[in-house]
């Protein structure tokens, strides 16, 4: 994906989400996202 299509998509565009609070933060549902095959850098 290039920047150009980024910038054209409602996804990557902030103004595309419902906002809230006094600074328009924009509302993110929370999601559960599977943590099995995630390895941190520093992870022994």
């Amino acid at each position: 994906m290039t920047s150009l299509d980024m910038r054209e998509s409602h996804l990557f565009m902030r103004n595309g989400f419902d906002v809230t609070g006094k600074w328009d933060i924009p509302i993110v549902k929370k999601q559960n996202i599977p943590l099995d095959n995630v390895r941190l850098i520093a992870s022994w």
